[in-house]
């Protein structure tokens, strides 16, 4: 049987999230309530919440009791866990060495589609989908 309370670290902290968003009280109203729901409903398991400067932070993590562990104490790169204790939970030490392990991921064996496109065809579509998911700022 599985273990509920144990499982990968989850990373919430949003992608494009910037420092700047942050000062503007944007992730106060929109990640910093994901965040915290997450953790509520999710006691034992491990979250990166704030990293290099964004997110959330230790303090706000032992105010609203979470256990909190950082790695990288160097602004930059500094990265903020946060853990809803629960008894059959992990140590944050267990969570990230298991995290460090590698991801083994299952690839389908290479076959044509039944849509009968070309690699080119194929490669504009991915292209034209990574542009509209994913916009980069000018």
């Amino acid at each position: 049987m599985k273990n509920p309370y144990i499982g990968p670290i989850a990373d919430i902290v949003d992608p494009y999230l910037t420092v700047d968003t942050k000062k503007n009280g944007g992730f106060k109203h929109k990640g910093g309530e994901y965040q915290d729901w997450w953790l509520r409903t999710h006691p034992g398991r491990w979250a990166l919440i704030g990293q290099g400067g964004m997110g959330l932070t230790r303090e706000w993590a032992q105010e609203h009791g979470y256990k909190h562990a950082t790695r990288n104490t160097y602004q930059p790169n500094q990265r903020i866990y946060a853990q809803n204790p629960h008894p059959e939970g992990e140590s944050f030490l267990t969570a990230y060495k298991r995290m460090n392990q590698g991801v083994e991921l299952y690839i389908p064996e290479l076959t044509t589609s039944e849509f009968g496109w070309t690699p080119a065809e194929l490669a504009e579509a991915c292209q034209i989908a990574r542009d509209n998911l994913f916009p980069v700022g000018e």
